[in-house]
């Protein structure tokens, strides 16, 4: 009995021991699974509140950029705050929000910090670029323009941005150097012509001015598009001598557009170099007729006067030219060979003195603007003033206006 009795004692014990030790495996595991349970909710809180939340702030921003930019801006704020300061997606958008809430000093700001290497979306950098050159933040154009990659699609159309900022900066050279850097390029945009066609004019370069307009209107088709391109054609063909070019372009455009007083008067200055001058006489009476201070229209009449040989008004409408526009080396010459029919000899030399000076200043500034660019501030800086003096002279006050801003300080 007794051994029974012990054996049974062991038996109860052992049992006792086993139903502890699953109770204590059981509860290491509800405790491992506890643990794992709260790593994965912290986990996912983290991931929810790092990656997850941050997402959801820039894709409620993307909605609201346009219509209320100061909330975008809240939650761009918040996204990138959470991010440390480095979320490129978000500081791009929230630069883009800044400047639709006019806060471009901000927006300034907030670009600049975005970190240099990160990859940013090309359509969004444009879009950026072409808001802050409405915003009149043209630095911020430039270095949105500039962070789009040269195998990006987005690339020609960052170009063409570029060469319409340069243009009203007055960098005609940088314009002219974009542009041809894309021309060959496939599905370029058409605009490309016409800003190196304006650049050219500006540099006193007709010739490849004339050429741009021709490639451009070559590739459009709209009324509202050829219109300015065939006034800038037909007006540098006058120039040219091309008056078959200037003869069509001028009929397409009085076809397409009621033409304006400066239309009328480049087709009576057709007329006249065609020996039309009759023609030319009667468009420049009806031009005047309308508006009798119109400089363009006096000049034209006076040089009608000057060809049949009438000083008694070709005089007068000369020298009120000239005295207007002392700029005008045409003006002065026509002038100044009316004073010399009439034998006033010493007053034509002043003229034609006068057109000379002019003709070397407009050379200058062709050679002025062939210099390669000096890595020297003070010689730069020395060409371009001399550029804007020289330009200034020629009465093409707003392209000096825009080479003296450019100077380097």
């Amino acid at each position: 009995m007794k051994e029974k009795s012990s054996r049974s004692n062991k038996t109860t014990k052992k049992q006792i021991q086993t139903d502890a030790a699953l109770k204590e495996k059981k509860f290491l595991q509800r405790r491992r699974l506890f643990l794992v349970l709260i790593l994965s909710a912290i986990a996912c809180l983290w991931l929810w509140r790092t990656q997850f939340y941050p997402r959801s702030l820039v894709k409620k921003a993307e909605l609201l950029v346009d219509s209320d930019p100061e909330l975008a801006s809240e939650y761009l704020e918040q996204a990138v705050s959470i991010h440390g300061g480095d979320y490129p997606e978000a500081q791009l958008l929230w630069t883009h929000a800044l400047l639709e809430a006019s806060q471009v000093d901000e927006a300034l700001g907030c670009f600049s910090l975005i970190d240099e290497v990160a990859i940013l979306d090309a359509k969004e950098l444009l879009a950026v670029a072409e808001l802050a050159s409405r915003k009149g933040v043209p630095l911020l154009a430039t270095f949105a323009l500039e962070r789009i990659p040269l195998d990006s699609p987005e690339h020609p159309e960052a170009v063409t941005q570029m060469m319409n900022l340069k243009l009203l900066q007055g960098d005609f050279q940088e314009v002219e150097r974009l542009g041809m850097s894309i021309v060959d390029e496939p599905n370029f945009p058409v605009e490309v012509w016409i800003l190196l066609a304006q650049a050219f004019e500006r540099q006193l370069d007709p010739q490849p001015a004339f050429e741009a307009y021709q490639d451009y209107l070559k590739q459009v088709e709209q009324p509202r598009q050829r219109v300015f391109a065939l006034r800038g054609l037909m007006n540098l063909s006058i120039q040219l001598g091309q008056f078959e070019v200037a003869e069509d372009s001028q009929n397409e455009l009085f076809s397409l557009t009621e033409p304006s007083l400066a239309d009328q008067i480049s087709a009576a200055k057709l007329h006249r170099l065609r020996g039309r001058n009759a023609d030319a006489l009667e468009i420049v009476s009806e031009v005047l007729r309308d508006d009798p201070s119109q400089l363009a229209a006096i000049e034209l009449r006076g040089m009608l006067a000057s060809d049949r040989r009438d000083e008694a008004t070709a005089e007068p409408d000369l020298s009120r030219v000239t005295q207007r526009q002392p700029w005008n080396k045409q003006a002065h010459y026509q002038l100044a060979l009316s004073l010399q029919r009439q034998g006033k000899t010493e007053a034509a030399k002043v003229h034609f003195e006068r057109n000379n000076y002019l003709t070397q200043l407009s050379l200058r500034i062709l050679e002025l603007q062939s210099l390669p660019l000096s890595d020297s501030p003070e010689v730069e800086s020395n060409r371009l003033k001399e550029l804007a003096n020289a330009f200034d002279e020629l009465g093409q006050f707003q392209t000096a206006q825009q080479l003296r801003e450019g100077m380097p300080q």
